[in-house]
């Protein structure tokens, strides 16, 4: 259900669904090769949702593979 994904700006993003989901009542788990990266999230919406990646002590910083998953 993934429309697109949009790199608002280094480390930050917005996923897009195809179909906007009932409401915002959903969960998202996410990973990166690098433990020491995270994502935040910022705001969940039935239409979207958009996130951080992070370093320690960085602050947001690309990275080439992050994973996650939407669950209901």
């Amino acid at each position: 259900n993934i429309d697109r994904i949009h790199k608002v700006g280094p480390g930050y993003f917005t996923v897009y669904f195809s179909t906007a989901l009932p409401d915002a009542n959903y969960a998202v788990s996410s990973a990166t090769p690098d433990y020491a990266r995270f994502m935040n999230l910022i705001e969940l919406n039935a239409s979207y949702f958009t996130f951080t990646i992070a370093f320690y002590a960085v602050g947001t910083i690309d990275q080439s593979l992050v994973t996650f998953m939407v669950v209901r």
